[in-house]
C-alpha cells in the first residue's frame, strides 16, 4: 500500500500488476492478442485465450469486434464443466477416469432445457467433440448463447488451454458451427507457433 498526501491509502504498483513486465503470461498476452483479434475479426464474434491449471480455467486475454457479445470473464471461469464452452474443452482433455470424478454423479444440474444431464448423452457429445476437434455448448448454459471451443496442444499433444468462441444461438445454424468450429481449431493449432510464449506460460502454471 502507498499512503497519500491526505493520508489516505491506495494500491502500490505491485499489487496493482503483481507480475512483472517479461513474465511469461504477460508475454502471452502481447503476443496473443494481435492473433485473437484476427480471428475474432474474421468469424465476428468474440474469442478468448484459456490456460488450464489441472481444471481451473484461467482467462488470459479476450478480442471482441464491433456488435459481438460482450460477456463478462472473472480471472477464473466457474460455468459448469458438462455444458459450458472452456468446460467441455477440459473435459476433452481427461482420462475417463479423472472425468468420472471431476463431473460427479448423474444426472448433471439443468441450467436450461438444452443442458446435457445424463452420463452417457455428454459422453456422446464429448466422443463428436474429440472427432471433429472442437466442443460446442449451444443453449444449454445460457438460452440464447451458443459457444464453441477448440484445445490447444503442446509438441506431445498435451492440452495447454483452449481458444473459445462466444456469439448469439440465432446466428449458428449447423454450417456455421462447423465451419466456426473448424476455423478455431485451426487457429489452436497454429497459436503454439504464433506465439513462442505459450510454452513457457504453461509451465509457469504448472504443466
Amino acid at each position: 500500500m502507498i499512503r497519500t498526501g491526505n493520508r489516505s491509502y491506495m494500491p502500490s504498483p505491485k499489487a496493482v500488476s503483481p507480475l512483472p513486465l517479461m513474465h511469461p503470461l504477460k508475454q502471452l498476452r502481447r503476443e496473443a492478442q494481435p492473433v485473437l483479434q484476427a480471428l475474432a475479426n474474421e468469424i465476428g464474434e468474440t474469442v478468448v485465450l484459456v490456460l488450464y491449471m489441472d481444471i481451473e480455467r484461467m482467462v488470459v486475454e479476450i478480442a471482441q469486434t464491433q456488435g459481438s457479445l460482450t460477456p463478462y470473464y472473472d480471472t477464473w471461469l466457474h460455468g459448469p464443466l458438462h455444458c459450458s464452452g472452456a468446460g467441455k474443452a477440459l473435459l476433452l482433455k481427461l482420462e475417463p477416469e479423472r472425468r468420472h470424478a471431476v463431473l460427479g454423479p448423474d444426472p448433471f444440474r439443468a441450467l436450461t432445457p438444452r443442458t446435457l444431464t445424463s452420463r452417457q448423452a455428454l459422453e456422446e457429445n464429448l466422443e463428436r467433440a474429440g472427432q471433429r476437434g472442437y466442443a460446442t455448448s449451444r443453449d444449454e448454459h445460457h438460452m440464447g448463447l451458443t459457444a464453441i471451443s477448440a484445445n490447444i496442444h503442446d509438441w506431445h499433444h498435451a492440452a495447454l488451454g483452449c481458444l473459445v468462441m462466444t456469439g448469439h444461438s440465432r446466428a449458428f445454424d449447423e454450417a456455421r458451427i462447423e465451419s466456426v468450429g473448424e476455423t478455431l481449431r485451426r487457429s489452436a493449432e497454429l497459436l503454439l507457433f504464433q506465439a513462442p510464449s505459450l510454452r513457457s506460460a504453461a509451465e509457469s502454471l504448472g504443466h
